[in-house]
């Protein structure tokens, strides 16, 4: 809707409530504070918009999807009373209002990430895109999840290949969902904790630093799963493991692999 508008410094929404596309305001460089009133902050809205500081989250909004301040140096966020969805307890973190899923992470935030870091909620769920925000991150633990959404950490740009997340090490609970791309382009080294029947989203660990993959019998292994790990070397998987399309594609090092 504005992308490269790069004047624009004032949006003025009159409108009890606006819907806005993907990457409607990508590159607007002279935006600094935003409010946003639509059920859903889209993904990558407001993607480069390099001076954005400050967003407000309207009492309407639910839910915020992957890279929506990818870009910026959004460090406070602020939730409207009436707002029965979302609440922050800090500025640069945005949960569900029963505490249970982490919905944002600001770009601002630096560092170690763990439960301490969101006032020790009993956070479960790491919710889409949460962390695709933000590339200054460089470690996670949330033991006590057990659900990672599409995207919750996945970040990658074709246009700038080299530009990545610091984030190398992830300690989570035993995971049950593993949602598509949810961490694409990570240098993870290991696969997290996950358990026997366990759902695999496509392309969830593509492009990442993972080195050898074990998986055990009965295991659905989806479309790109691990697409593109080039520091990938040796795989073995169980007996009666369903192999989906580009699984290990681009994998240039692998050298060994293991089938039954």
């Amino acid at each position: 809707a504005f992308a490269g508008c790069q004047k624009l410094n004032d949006v003025q929404i009159s409108a009890e409530r606006v819907q806005f596309g993907e990457y409607a305001f990508t590159g607007c460089a002279s935006l600094t504070a935003f409010e946003v009133n639509s059920s859903l902050v889209p993904a990558g809205m407001f993607y480069r918009c390099t001076n954005l500081a400050e967003v407000t989250l309207g009492s309407a909004v639910e839910a915020i999807h992957e890279f929506a301040f990818n870009g910026t140096k959004v460090s406070t966020f602020t939730v409207r009373d009436g707002n029965t969805a979302l609440r922050v307890q800090s500025a640069d973190y945005v949960i569900s209002a029963d505490e249970t899923e982490l919905v944002a992470v600001a770009p601002s935030v630096k560092g170690k990430f763990n439960a301490s870091s969101i006032g020790n909620a009993n956070v479960t769920k790491i919710g889409r895109g949460a962390f695709s925000h933000n590339l200054s991150v460089t470690s996670v633990e949330l033991p006590a999840v057990t659900f990672v959404d599409a995207y919750a950490f996945g970040f990658y740009d074709t246009t700038r290949p080299n530009l990545r997340s610091a984030l190398t090490s992830v300690s989570l609970g035993t995971l049950t969902n593993i949602g598509d791309y949810a961490f694409y382009g990570i240098m993870i080294s290991q696969i997290p904790a996950y358990s026997s029947d366990v759902v695999f989203g496509k392309y969830a660990f593509s492009n990442t630093g993972i080195t050898s993959v074990a998986m055990g019998d009965n295991m659905v292994l989806p479309e790109g799963l691990f697409a593109d790990c080039s520091k990938l070397t040796t795989i073995n998987v169980g007996n009666n493991v369903n192999i989906g399309d580009y699984a290990f594609s681009g994998c240039n090092n692998l050298a060994e692999a293991t089938l039954g």
